[in-house]
């Protein structure tokens, strides 16, 4: 501001002061040491001033030139944030990151400008044909899929921002899931939803009947930790239901408590069998039941 001190500092590297597209005069740091070459950057600029003067090319086109110089790495927290500003989860915020910066990584992915569908097919075939998941599998087509759509929505925002002209990985064609499944799904038998209701409607009560026991020497890692209690299962549920009923004789209003709240758990999934419902449907079905006027 006028009136107030300033101190120069001499850097070193040469700033480009010109008149841009719009008739300001701007300044800028051209990065470079040598007074020729820091010439030739303001040449460029100028010339890129008078093409959108001169009507041969938008100014969206010009502010396209230096999206493509920026950090690809950039262009992601930026992306991020907008993903944040939609209210997606941190979760969903958190698997995209890791989707975009390992197909950087791999394809070697510096600038927009090395974004290119050759590479990220290749990559996917590798992937297709490399064991290196915990099964001894090649990755699957549907985490495959997972990677492709992160990138193509990436890029997708790219071209409304601005940023690319055109999405180049559009064309790239999604594995099929359905010639690779890796849980085969059926229904449950009898027996199998039997066993699930019955230890559904136990365990709240039998979690307060496990048995405790001693870590081996190698497992304490502090002073204090040095028990673990024994996993439930369906032949130990009863014994661990007796053994909570004893613990909690004194506290009948606790062992009503987790009897009820057992049955409800057993209902839930009783009738998400019957009807066929996924668990956000019928979360959502009970909600307008509760709040449908009388």
């Amino acid at each position: 501001m006028a009136g107030q001190k300033r101190v120069l500092v001499e850097t070193g590297t040469y700033y480009a002061k010109y008149r841009d597209a719009q008739g300001h005069v701007a300044e800028v740091p051209t990065g470079c040491r040598d007074a020729t070459a820091a010439r030739s950057f303001l040449q460029t600029l100028v010339t890129r001033a008078d093409k959108v003067r001169s009507g041969m090319r938008t100014a969206a086109e010009d502010a396209l030139v230096d999206h493509l110089a920026v950090s690809l790495d950039d262009h992601i927290e930026a992306y991020l944030t907008h993903l944040e500003a939609c209210e997606t989860s941190a979760v969903h915020r958190e698997n995209v990151r890791r989707c975009l910066k390992r197909v950087n990584a791999d394809c070697g992915f510096k600038k927009l400008t090395d974004v290119h569908r050759d590479s990220l097919e290749c990559w996917l075939v590798a992937r297709s044909k490399e064991l290196r998941t915990s099964d001894g599998k090649p990755m699957s087509a549907r985490t495959r899929n997972t990677y492709l759509s992160a990138n193509v929505a990436f890029c997708n925002w790219c071209v409304e921002t601005g940023r690319l002209a055109e999405n180049p990985l559009t064309k790239v064609l999604k594995a099929d899931e359905d010639a690779d499944p890796r849980r085969k799904r059926r229904s449950m038998t009898e027996e199998e939803l039997t066993r699930l209701l019955f230890v559904t409607s136990h365990r709240p009560l039998a979690e307060r009947g496990r048995v405790a026991k001693r870590k081996d020497k190698g497992e304490i890692r502090r002073k204090r930790d040095t028990w673990n209690t024994v996993p439930l299962d369906v032949h130990s549920i009863t014994a661990a239901v007796e053994r909570a009923r004893l613990r909690l004789k004194k506290r009948p209003d606790v062992i009503a408590r987790l009897i009820r709240l057992g049955r409800e758990r057993a209902l839930i999934y009783k009738m998400l069998v019957l009807t066929g419902l996924r668990k956000g449907e019928l979360a959502s079905t009970a909600t307008l039941a509760f709040t449908r006027p009388a």
